[in-house]
Parts: C-alpha cells; structure tokens; sequence
C-alpha cells in the first residue's frame, strides 16, 4: 500500500471557505483535523500535542491539518495535508524523493535541528535505560552537503518493463522508490545500486514465472555483489 505523499502537502495559513475549524484538542469541521505538533517520534515523524498521533513531515511546534487517521502495526497515523502555521527550523527539500523515501525522514528539518533531535533520542534512551541523562553530550555529524551515508538497504522488485525496480522503501510502505541519484550515499555505493541494476535488467518477470525470476534476481544480485569486492 502506497503512502500519501508529504509533496502533497502545503504550507501556508488556509482560507475560510475550505479549511478545517479547530480547537486545542484538534477537534475540527470540514475538510480534515488541524493539530498542533509537540515533538518527534523515534522515527521523525511530529507527535500531535492532544492525542498520540503520528504526522510524517510535520515538525514540532507547528499547527497543520491532516487527512483521515490509520493504524499501522500498532501506531496511529495520519497524512500531511497543510502546514498552517511552519516551524522556523523547516527548510526546502532539494532531494525529488524525499517525502516518499524512507531514508531520509528529517530532510525539511535544519541542520541545527536535526542534531538536537539526535541529542534528545539519546537521551530517551539513557533514561530509559536508569542511566544519568544529564551527561555532557556531542553530536559528531558530517560537513553539509557531503555524501556520508555508508551504508544502505537496498530492495528490489520484479519489473515487466524493466525487468528489476532497484531503489528503497517507501517509509514503511513495500513500494520502492528509485531516484536517480542519492543526494546522502557515498558515491561508491551508489555505483553498486547502479551496477546491480544494470545486473538485473535483462530478466522479466513474466506471468506464472514470478517466483522462479525472483530467485534468479537474487542469484544475479548476489554475484554483482560478489564482483564489487
């Protein structure tokens, strides 16, 4: 199942005659819930201040109104319709696939906000643990704009067109995103993504032979992975 897509979403203060009306719990009318945002989860999305209700590319502080809720493994969740009222700390998103791919949950968060968001898990976790909180704690992070992501799960799928999709998840969604270019991964692993798919596209996963192309997808995948070493 596919997840709305946070480009859909807009940020600006909405207009009397289509937008929600809302209360502090995040009561509304019309066409949606506005909410406030009081924190991020463990996984970036905002956590709505009135119930525990989870908005990807929604940032603390912010008042934004989202579509119908569901629940996933657990989780309640809703998608990001408006932003009505912006955090100071959201910036644009250069990457084209950034509001689908699950790799980069914070992109429209600013530097500064991203390392205290860092700091803050680490926190969690120390408390959660009974251990001192209160420590001297430093983010160690990479120079902006530099490629440092070394390492990455990447995922395929049969294509009949193209014979393998190779790229990431789509949050926690199966569909999986292929960008041209990961503007985060070290430029030796993009190079394996592409080699790999170079590796896989002579096989077409026709009808009734799903199962036995998936198994050759892996083999070949394996052997390009074998070949980068």
């Amino acid at each position: 199942m596919s997840k709305p897509s946070r480009d859909r979403a807009r940020t600006g203060t909405g207009d009397a005659s289509g937008s929600a009306r809302t209360d502090a719990t995040g009561r509304s009318e019309g066409n949606g819930h506005v909410v406030q945002i009081a924190h991020l989860g463990r996984a970036g999305d905002g956590v709505a201040a009135a119930s525990p209700l989870h908005i990807a590319g929604a940032l603390p502080g912010e008042r934004v109104r989202v579509g119908a809720s569901r629940r996933e493994r657990g989780i309640a969740r809703a998608p990001l319709l408006e932003v009505r009222s912006a955090s100071p700390l959201r910036r644009p998103v250069s990457c084209s696939v950034a509001s689908r791919c699950g790799g980069c949950p914070l992109a429209h968060l600013a530097r500064s906000g991203q390392l205290e968001a860092t700091l803050d898990w680490l926190r969690a976790a120390l408390r959660a643990k009974g251990l001192d909180d209160t420590v001297p704690l430093e983010a160690i992070a990479p120079e902006p704009g530099s490629r440092y992501r070394a390492r990455a799960r990447v995922a395929w799928s049969p294509s009949r067109t193209r014979g393998a999709l190779v790229g990431y998840r789509e949050g926690d969604a199966r569909d999986i995103v292929e960008p041209e270019r990961c503007e985060v991964l070290a430029p030796e692993l993009e190079s394996a993504r592409a080699r790999i798919t170079q590796a896989l596209a002579p096989i077409h996963a026709g009808s009734g032979a799903l199962r036995q192309a998936q198994t050759a997808l892996e083999e070949r995948a394996r052997a390009a992975l074998l070949a980068l070493g």
